[in-house]
């Protein structure tokens, strides 16, 4: 069992990407379980700092503490090689977190009759009351200065491969759940909005649905052009006041 990350770059912008780095981050018993985090970095456009961060954290509803765990141990291990030591992902201007965080809905097994109900009338709001990653980011207690938006889509957890049917009948009375999400923090002079979050329901290949999310980022460029331009004109102008300086 592992994690895969693709990251696809605009072919016009390939070459203003520089140091690409990655890590991995394991959790579980020793760092050597089957969940934990794989992480990208780059910069973009000279000092522009973009990090990804596929993880898959603890499962079980009851294990709320060990997905905070997680959180906290890939925040504080991942480290990149060619970045200035002591560098965290947490120091990049724009921070993208996906995949499987496996935060479950705080409701009881005798609810689950409600919960499909409030699925089918698309109550968001009254389940969404009961998830415990918005619980925890509330209490402060990962995900701190992180962004999700407004989730308008049923929960992605669990169905029946091959369907669009939530997986009953294994006795195993399976809440449904949001588990998929994507968060995403930025700073410094980068600005992230996200256009749309939804999940796709059109592939059944999983237990889980995948979550698709499109944003647009500004950050700043770097003109060389421009920026040779005004090098020239300061250089200019420091050649000329040491000249007058030295005249006087």
């Amino acid at each position: 069992v592992g994690i895969m990350m693709f990251i696809y770059v605009r072919q016009d912008i390939a070459g203003m990407i520089s140091n690409k780095d990655t890590c991995t981050v394991g959790t579980g018993k020793a760092g050597a379980g089957n969940k934990g985090a794989v992480v990208a970095r780059f910069q973009l456009f000279g000092n522009n700092t973009m990090c990804f961060v596929n993880s898959h954290l603890a499962a079980h509803k009851e294990n709320v503490e060990n997905r905070n765990a997680d959180y906290r141990r890939i925040m504080d291990k991942a480290r990149f090689s060619t970045v200035k030591s002591g560098q965290k992902i947490e120091d990049h201007d724009v921070l993208f977190w996906i995949g499987d965080l496996n935060y479950r809905l705080n409701f009881s097994d005798e609810d689950l009759g409600k919960v499909y109900e409030h699925i089918e009338d698309k109550n968001w709001h009254v389940l969404l009351e009961q998830d415990q990653l918005k619980t925890e980011r509330i209490k402060g207690e990962v995900f701190e200065h992180f962004r999700e938006g407004d989730i308008d889509f049923q929960p992605t957890f669990k169905y029946t491969p091959e369907t669009n049917q939530y997986a009953t009948g294994d006795g195993k009375n399976r809440m449904p759940a949001w588990c998929d999400r994507v968060l995403w923090r930025a700073q410094n002079h980068v600005e992230v909005r996200q256009r749309w979050y939804r999940s796709e329901m059109s592939l059944k290949a999983s237990d889980h649905k995948p979550v698709v999310s499109y944003f647009d980022v500004t950050m700043r460029v770097t003109d060389p052009d421009k920026q040779a331009t005004v090098f020239e004109r300061l250089r200019a102008k420091l050649r000329a006041e040491m000249g007058a300086s030295s005249a006087s």
